[in-house]
């Protein structure tokens, strides 16, 4: 009967010769083998308990084996799923240097991620640019802002970046926050709870106070928004017996005229002139 050469020899165990002389556990268990001729079952229990079986899950294990046994089919697999990675940073719209793709990519070769994994991966790198987010974390995050606006709240952009992480990772969705803003926008104007439970924004229950003030003090519509100090009082006022109560609109076009700012307008000028003819009149000042 031949004997078999150490590279036949470490084939019929199901390793290569290369990969076993490269890890010190493992080609101390060849030695072994070839010593005692061992057959190839008695190799495979044996393998079970060296270091390295043990430091390495199956995955992992299988990674080196390939790496270090097929380095053309690993370089093939490494190059698709880095180019799957890629597409999915740039569609969640991550930010990631191309050493940090390297990483990843090997990481999910090695421990054999699932998309699920690679995708909460990918969504602790979603971040601004110059303020500027891309990608679905863009899209994402342009909704909760205006959601934020439109019921008078301010969002950190640590908090922003939070949320966008959240959303790339599938944890949250945009639906989740925007109900969010406004169950905080019913501290600002609780006498409309209802309606902001609704799915209704604040903007829109403020907007005939907005209109009311533009067109009182002659300004841009445009120019106020949740955070006027006056539109917030009206919408967050209470009774008289401390309950919450907003502003009716009589009461509010009330207040505006007597704004100092009113006083400048054409509609305050027409009016005090109005007024100064008909009290001439009432005097008998007919003609002037």
């Amino acid at each position: 009967m031949a004997t078999l050469s150490a590279t036949d020899l470490a084939e019929s165990y199901g390793f290569a010769y290369a990969f076993l002389k490269a890890d010190g556990s493992l080609w101390k268990l060849f030695q072994s083998a070839v010593k005692g001729n061992w057959t190839s079952d008695k190799f495979q229990a044996e393998l079970k308990n060296t270091s390295w079986w043990k430091k390495n899950s199956d995955s992992v294990r299988q990674y080196m084996y390939l790496k270090s046994t097929d380095p053309a089919t690993m370089t093939a697999r490494r190059n698709a799923l880095s180019a799957q990675i890629r597409d999915s940073v740039n569609q969640l719209g991550g930010v990631m240097t191309n050493q940090t793709l390297a990483r990843v990519t090997e990481n999910a070769l090695m421990f054999n991620w699932n998309d699920a994994q690679i995708r909460d991966t990918i969504a602790g790198y979603t971040k601004a640019i110059n303020g500027v987010y891309y990608g679905q974390a863009g899209t994402d995050v342009d909704a909760i802002r205006q959601t934020a606006w439109r019921n008078g709240l301010r969002l950190s952009d640590t908090t922003l970046e939070s949320w966008a992480k959240a959303t790339a990772a599938g944890d949250r969705d945009v639906n989740y926050y925007q109900n969010y803003i406004r169950n905080q926008a019913k501290s600002l104007a609780p006498n409309y709870a209802t309606q902001l439970d609704a799915g209704m924004d604040l903007y829109d229950i403020a907007d005939p106070y907005i209109q009311a003030k533009a067109s009182i003090l002659e300004v841009d519509p445009q120019s106020i928004d949740l955070f006027d100090a006056d539109v917030r009082k009206a919408l967050s006022g209470t009774d008289a017996a401390g309950k919450p109560a907003s502003q009716s609109l009589w009461q509010f076009e009330m207040s505006m005229r007597q704004n100092p700012q009113w006083l400048k307008t054409k509609n305050a000028q027409d009016a005090a002139a109005t007024t100064a003819r008909k009290v001439l009149t009432d005097f008998g000042f007919q003609g002037v």
